[in-house]
């Protein structure tokens, strides 16, 4: 299983996310040559989609480099269509959002919390493994280390909700008990 993960945010952002797509390798597979195609099917030829720099006329995908706006927007609905032609089934997309705002808040309140893309950082990759266990069928325990000190993952205990909890499980899933609100726990 191979995962690709980007965020996006700062610290004086409303929110901060991490999002990525995690699947087998053998989809990954597929899909790059099919990629690679849409990529390089144009004029001028991209060598990447970084939807930031593509919508912002950035970079790669500058005036100055032949990319109009019309150009760039034609790359990200070929990579959309590309994309839907996907079985859905075969991979999955996994995010995290922090509320910045209960974040701060929080912090100002005294309480020690980890750095905010710690806090992604750390339940993505359990977000990922249990789907990757469940999808393979593997019924076994795990746990990992990121960082020293106690061994995270879906065996140990989770803690009391807090403030920022709520308020991510309403702002990322009004739905409860969706994979998303998941992502929101607090260590």
């Amino acid at each position: 299983m191979i995962a690709f993960l980007d965020g996006s945010g700062v610290k004086a952002s409303d929110f901060l996310v991490l999002t990525g797509v995690a699947a087998q390798d053998y989809l990954w597979d597929r899909f790059e040559p099919g990629w690679s195609e849409v990529l390089q099917n144009r004029s001028p030829i991209a060598s990447q989609l970084h939807t930031v720099d593509l919508l912002a006329g950035a970079k790669e995908f500058s005036r100055t480099n032949g990319w109009t706006q019309e150009k760039c927007w034609a790359l990200l609905w070929d990579c959309v269509k590309y994309a839907q032609t996907l079985d859905k089934l075969d991979f999955r997309v996994f995010t995290c959002t922090i509320d910045m705002g209960a974040y701060r808040e929080l912090k100002a309140k005294g309480n020690r919390l980890p750095g905010y893309y710690a806090m992604c950082s750390r339940f993505s990759p359990e977000l990922i493994l249990k789907w990757y266990l469940e999808k393979m069928n593997i019924n076994s325990r795990f746990s990992w280390r990121l960082s020293p000190g106690k061994p995270t993952g879906p065996n140990r205990s989770r803690p009391a909700p807090t403030p920022l909890h709520r308020s991510c499980a309403r702002r990322c899933n009004p739905r409860p008990g969706k994979a998303r609100r998941h992502a929101c726990w607090l260590p």
